[in-house]
């Protein structure tokens, strides 16, 4: 099995070496573990970390998942995420050029964001050429900034066809060479607020599939490098 290691909850941006050194190594040590998934953010990663996970790639199987969720800088200001996608790319670089493997998460229905900006997300990353894919629905959780402008509709989240058919137009673009490790996301039913539909992931999945069948469609039918 492998072990995952979130970023945020072990302070990933701010924990010094010898510390992640240790929370890694003692994971690594524990039985059946065989490898090691790190999750962190692109502008968090320091030269001598990416140096220790180098070291680590070769001696066990590691990725490392990294959030994007789009392309476009003035979402990305839109919801705080204090770096552009030029910062992302810089850390991007740091663990491939080590031969590391990365999954690279995205995310449709984002504020202010239209399929075709979602689309161009997913073409970007492609060329990128990462190891996974993990695509996400926005969904607005309780007791969130999201939540106060979903009440005040500042912004629109995506239908449920809508999703499904954005997510069929980014898989047809995709290299085929690219795992794609999620095609939804949910929340606690106790924390969503909206959009309910989300909670029923396996038909959601049912019917991304239903689509690509009607569509004669598959991922990377219409991938160009």
């Amino acid at each position: 099995m492998f072990f995952a290691l979130e970023g945020r909850v072990l302070r990933f941006s701010y924990e010094k070496l010898d510390r992640l050194k240790f929370l890694y190594e003692q994971a690594l040590d524990c039985k059946d573990v065989v490898g090691l998934c790190i999750a962190t953010r692109a502008d968090c990663l320091e030269d001598d970390v990416c140096e220790y996970l180098s070291i680590l790639n070769k001696q066990t199987n590691l990725y490392v998942e990294l959030g994007l969720q789009t392309i476009h800088d003035q979402t990305a200001k839109i919801l705080n995420r204090l770096h552009t996608y030029r910062d992302f790319l810089k850390g991007y670089t740091k663990l491939i050029s080590r031969g590391i493997k990365v999954c690279i998460h995205i995310m449709n229905s984002l504020p202010g964001e239209t399929p075709q900006m979602m689309i161009e997300t997913a073409r970007e990353v492609s060329k990128l050429g990462p190891f996974a894919l993990k695509i996400h629905m926005l969904y607005v959780a309780k007791n969130t900034i999201l939540k106060k402008w979903h009440d005040s509709k500042k912004f629109t989240l995506m239908s449920r066809d809508d999703y499904i058919q954005t997510v069929c137009d980014q898989l047809e673009i995709l290299s085929p060479e690219i795992v794609i490790a999620r095609l939804t996301g949910d929340c606690l039913k106790k924390d969503l607020v909206a959009p309910m539909w989300s909670l029923k992931k396996v038909t959601i999945l049912n019917d991304i599939d239903k689509e690509l069948v009607r569509r004669n469609s598959f991922q990377g039918c219409k991938y160009t490098n």
